[in-house]
């Protein structure tokens, strides 16, 4: 045995053995037994390396133990003693789904009832196999016992009675467990056929099962066996100080209070906490008859550690706590020190963005890093591939600064046509919502075979809402939710809509047409011109789904179930052509329904199967499929955290390291008697330990830098979260924080580091701030610092920007506003920040997006609402009715909810359309605009005025015309008074007006505001001061003569050069109904909850982590900007109708 605390270091005597011990034959490969499919690659390589140019690598079999083992049994056994194909996992849960079809044991009985689906039956038979195939290798002897008729221990349970059966049922096919007893038999009592004289290395293993380690050792009497064991620790870290005699007495009971007690006095915590798993493999070693134990001698040498990371590696080389917990540098250098740092972040996309600045940093301080030094980890990765290409750009992109490839992650993660495919098996049995079909719709495998492109797609998920789908295939579909079987807003009923608009030819309005039946349908407008490709596209999904959901309601035979998906699969799946990837995965799904045909066939059933346990299979089989890439395909490696994986890499990095995430906990726990008190051995796994262990072993393969993160705080209210139990740990271990300054708080310790919610946060801008907190987005700069961005951030080159910076308006530079847009960024600052500067939209979560249900409420949606319809339907009328009786297109269009609610709704609208047309008794200055009807719409030419450097074009809407009077028109229905309208009503307003009132057609017309508010008797004092207001400096600016009009004209002017100047760069603290706050004396921080929490959400992403509480800097700042606002809108007002 040769141990070395460096894996790398174990690379010179491997290969002085393999050069200094080849076999007789110069034909006859050398194997090496590696621990894991990326320890192979690794090996390869690095031995390689290690040769240097002048020498090669070759005729070397690297194997894993599984085939190694496998192999000698067919050259020592032959191959009728083999393990038979019946005792695999895929075969095995076959025999015992059989088996549990009468279980014969009133625990299993239970388990099994209510299982109407059989999904319980097969999920259980699943997990039996896996167990049964652990024994198989950990106690065959109870698996012996059993199959005699005898007891292995108390309490055994079902066990027994299940294996007996099953055993029975294969016989005489050996199991590997009576494989591996017969192989060591065979080796240990006669001279095998004739084997390598060469030593077989087993390279970089901490596991091996008992059995499987017997067969090596019995191995070692016919061939030189070298076992290369990467051991953390120099000294006697197991506690054993040699003795022999405890050697053995611990290795018969390893789990009992004795060894428990001698595992947690270890001289090192990290070691107590995590070495389970090692200590356990060192000790299988030592029962063995070794001739030789060495450890290399480079682990003997006490060099002086270079950095925190150094001394922690130290510290456990050489069982030394103190080394990483003392540091004696000086605060700034430790503060400065990258080599080990714990990152604090709020989300995984932080995380992500954060360990992006952080290897970027670490290729500019030294350039000989590569790509492919650095490897990233995480326990869950499968929850940051989406996240990947966001931050690192696409995967094999050698024009990025950090090109990277994933290893070991599920290729159904990576491949959108598997994706698809999954997408696809889900609809069915889920709500078959409308967002979920145009999910489907825009899958490019799925839009390749329906003929559809991104506008088409665009197009018919514009016609589902018109329409208004939300969610069940039909009725029935419906009626298996326990809901009424109504057709309204399923996707049939939606689908009916569409095809009856495109019949007849409907255009301009929904049209209500009588059916044969004598029922009514509401057609959908702008449907004809071109609709037919699309709407026969859906058509075809929607009948394939329906299809898939009469199967899905049957059971069948697995071949017959192979058979329809496979049809099912080319209706809606067509492969890109011209990419490998796309028809390799195609190939794919075909044998993996060929599988699924072939399996139980296999064990010799037939059983039929419901949708459930088909889907369940399928997705197990896309899960456990290989992204089939290599773990060092060159460029970063992005993995999962797998045992024995840790080799090796000048930086390592590990996300995700979060309380429930990591470790991660065993699915067998409950089921399994092998983790009973007393019924455990030495060589036994479980979850727990092996993470322990695999973190102890990513700590030490990091050589230059380990960089660490977890989600510590909550994205929505900035709460702690805790790290995971490892990290806790590690962190216990570390130079604990400086102490505080008197009366202050403490600081965090030098080698975590805090990041803010937002990567744009000007902390990372800060001159003179953390050194820690740094960035390379060059994009968010000007976010941060509340103006235009410079060309980079950050230190280095190479970064490239994160985001579109927005639209930079230096100098004297013209610039071109359209009129909407500036109305637009009056009422929602936030959404035109980051949907229209910087392209990040929610467009999924906006209020008329696609439903996923339909109305429930007794109001409409706020795009529904029909008060203002109706009140301008009323205005138009001298006699000012409002039809009591909702319209047949609202009640057959899906506009209302359905029975009460939507008598309810209805008449809530009709009340507030007749609290309007009250108000107009009070608004006698009005008259002109609403008597005897209301005036026309302005029909003037669009605007066209220069402001400086802005020019804005546009043409007003809700603009009216009568006697010399254009009119602003706008009515608020829940508006009581003025002082209740906030920035973003106001804004877009004044705007509009004092365009009109400047622009030189209207120099004769009077231009005012009528913005109609609720007609309240709470409303107390004047109701429309600042309409007042303006009205009379309209008046006045109208009877002025040259010189007094120009000088009106320049104040307004300069007001509307502020309404712009703020409109192109507002600060990202700018938030319209909070400001509003502000300047009313109202709550900042509540009116702060509120404006955040509002659909979709795009005030929340720009102001995450941002608080409005009296007397903060974001309140002070929002008021002064408020402030200069209010002074560019309210200046028609004296003071104290300002205040009030």
């Amino acid at each position: 045995m040769l141990r070395a605390s460096r894996l790398e270091a174990l690379l010179a005597p491997l290969d002085e053995l393999l050069r200094s011990q080849a076999p007789a034959s110069p034909l006859q490969p050398q194997t090496v037994v590696a621990a894991h499919p990326g320890m192979r690659q690794w090996l390869a390589g690095a031995l390689a390396r290690h040769r240097g140019r002048e020498d090669i690598v070759a005729n070397l079999d690297i194997v894993l133990p599984s085939t190694f083992l496998d192999g000698l049994a067919r050259e020592v056994l032959g191959t009728e003693a083999t393990s038979h194909q019946a005792w695999r996992r895929e075969t095995l849960r076959w025999h015992l789904h059989a088996l549990l079809a009468e279980p014969g044991d009133p625990v299993l009985e239970a388990a099994l009832a209510d299982d109407h689906d059989g999904l319980r039956r097969f999920q259980l038979a699943d997990r039996l196999a896996r167990i049964h195939g652990q024994y198989m290798a950990y106690r065959p002897d109870w698996l012996r016992a059993w199959a005699a008729g005898r007891s292995a221990f108390a309490e055994e349970g079902f066990h027994p009675g299940l294996w007996r059966r099953l055993y029975r049922r294969l016989r005489p096919h050996p199991h590997r467990g009576e494989q591996l007893e017969a192989l060591r038999r065979k080796l240990e009592q006669g001279a095998p056929p004739a084997l390598p004289d060469d030593p077989l290395h087993v390279f970089g293993l901490s596991h091996l099962a008992p059995a499987e380690l017997e067969v090596f050792a019995a191995l070692a009497r016919w061939r030189p066996v070298v076992f290369h064991v990467p051991d953390p620790c120099r000294e006697y870290w197991m506690g054993l100080r040699g003795e022999r005699e405890r050697l053995r007495q611990l290795a018969e009971a390893p789990y009992s209070e004795e060894s428990e007690a001698l595992l947690l006095e270890q001289d090192h915590p990290l070691l107590a906490a995590w070495g389970r798993l090692g200590q356990h493999f060192l000790l299988q070693l030592q029962e063995l008859p070794i001739d030789l134990d060495l450890r290399n001698h480079h682990d003997q040498r006490d060099d002086a550690p270079k950095h925190l990371l150094d001394r922690l590696q130290e510290s456990i080389r050489r069982l030394e706590p103190a080394l990483a917990a003392d540091d004696p540098r000086a605060p700034a250098e430790r503060r400065a020190d990258p080599s080990l740092r714990v990152h604090r972040c709020h989300t995984r996309l932080r995380e992500l963005e954060v360990l992006r600045d952080a290897l970027l940093q670490a290729r500019v301080d030294d350039p000989t890093i590569e790509p492919a030094d650095i490897v990233v980890m995480a326990p869950d990765i499968r929850a940051y591939v989406p996240l990947l290409p966001v931050v690192f750009g696409p995967a094999g992109d050698p024009a990025q600064p950090l090109p990277w490839h994933l290893a070991d992650v599920a290729v159904a993660d990576t491949s959108p046509l598997l994706a698809a495919f999954r997408r696809v098996l889900a609809l069915p049995v889920s709500r078959a919502t409308a967002p979920e079909l145009v999910d489907l719709l825009a899958q490019p495998d799925v839009a390749r075979r329906l003929g559809l492109d991104e506008d088409a797609i665009a197009t018919l998920a514009r016609r589902l809402g018109d329409a208004r789908a939300a969610w069940a295939l039909d009725p029935g579909f419906r009626a298996a939710f326990g809901v009424p079987a109504r057709e309204e807003h399923t996707l049939a009923w939606a689908m009916d809509r569409l095809v009856s608009a495109f019949v007849h030819g409907d255009e301009d309005a929904v049209t209500v047409h009588a059916l044969a039946d004598g029922s009514e349908i509401a057609s959908v407008p702008a449907v004809a011109a071109g609709g037919a490709p699309g709407l026969a596209a859906l058509d075809h999904l929607l009948q394939q789904l329906a299809a898939m959901r009469a199967d899905a309601a049957a059971a069948l035979r697995a071949k017959d179930w192979a058979a329809r998906l496979q049809e099912r699969l080319d209706a809606l799946i067509a492969p890109d052509p011209a990419d490998d990837g796309s028809r390799t995965a195609m190939e794919t799904l075909r044998g993996i329904l060929h599988a699924l045909a072939a399996e139980p066939e296999d064990a010799g059933e037939n059983p039929p199967l419901s949708y459930a346990v088909v889907r369940r299979w399928i997705e197990e089989k896309l899960d456990a499929l290989s992204a089939r890439q290599r773990f060092l395909a060159g460029g970063m490696t992005v993995c999962g955290m797998v045992p024995q994986r840790a080799i090796p890499f000048r930086i390592v990095a590990v996300l995700g390291l979060d309380e429930g995430e990591f470790p991660r906990n065993d699915v067998d726990a409950g089921l399994d008697p092998i983790r009973r008190p007393g019924l455990r051995r030495l060589g036994d796994r479980d979850t727990r330990s092996d993470d322990r262990y695999l973190f102890l072993e990513t700590v030490m393969s990091a050589r230059d830098r380990l960089h660490l993160s977890w989600r510590g705080r909550d994205a929505k209210d900035d709460s702690l979260r805790n790290p995971a139990a490892p990290l806790v740990e590690l962190m216990a271990a570390l130079p604990p924080p400086p102490k505080p300054a008197a009366g202050g708080v403490t600081p965090p310790p030098d080698w975590r580091v805090d990041h803010p919610l937002q990567p744009f946060d000007a902390r990372y801008y800060a001159e003179g701030g953390d050194p820690r907190l740094y960035t390379f987005a060059a994009g968010w700069s000007g976010v941060g610092k509340g103006g235009a961005a410079p060309e980079a951030a950050g230190a280095g080159a190479g970064a490239g920007a994160d985001v579109a910076a927005p639209p930079a308006h230096d100098g004297d530079a013209p610039v071109h506003l359209q009129l909407d847009e500036l109305r637009q960024r009056f009422r929602d600052p936030a959404k035109a920040r980051l949907a229209r500067d910087l392209r990040a939209r929610l467009d999924g979560l906006e209020e008329e997006a696609l439903a996923e249900d339909e109305p429930l409420e007794e109001t409409l949606a706020p795009l529904d609402r029909a008060a203002r319809g109706l009140l301008l339907a009323a205005l138009r009328d001298p006699a000012r009715r409002i039809d009591p009786s909702p319209p047949r297109h609202l009640v057959r269009g899906g506009v209302l909810p359905a029975g009460r609610l939507g008598e309810r709704a209805w008449a809530g609208e009709v009340e507030r359309a007749q609290i309007l047309l009250a108000a107009i008794e009070e608004r006698p200055e009005t008259t002109s605009l609403f008597s005897p009807v209301l005036a026309d719409e302005f029909a003037d030419a669009p605007l066209r005025r220069d402001f400086g450097r802005y020019r804005i074009d546009g043409r007003p809407s809700g603009v009216h015309e009568r006697d010399g009077i254009a009119w602003v028109f706008a009515a608020f229905p829940h508006v009581d008074r003025e002082h209740d309208l906030g920035f973003g009503e106001r804004l877009p307003l004044f705007l509009v007006w004092a365009l009109l009132r400047l622009a030189p057609e209207n120099a004769e017309r009077r231009v005012r505001l009528c913005l109609l508010l609720k007609h309240s008797a709470r409303a107390r004092g004047e109701r429309y001061p600042w309409q007042r207001a303006i009205a009379e400096w309209d008046e006045a600016w109208v009877h002025a003569d040259a010189d007094l009009r120009k000088l009106l004209s320049g104040a307004l002017e300069q007001h509307v050069s502020t309404l712009l100047e703020h409109a192109v760069a507002p600060p990202p603290t700018w938030f319209p109904r909070t400001a509003s706050a502000v300047v009313t004396g109202r709550d900042a921080e509540e009116a702060w909850q509120q404006e955040r929490a509002y659909t979709p959400g795009y005030a929340r992403l720009l102001g995450r982590g941002l608080g409005f509480a009296e007397g903060s800097g974001e309140e002070a700042a929002l008021r002064l900007r408020a402030r200069r606002l209010a002074e560019a809108i309210l200046w028609p007002l004296t003071a104290e109708e300002e205040g009030a």
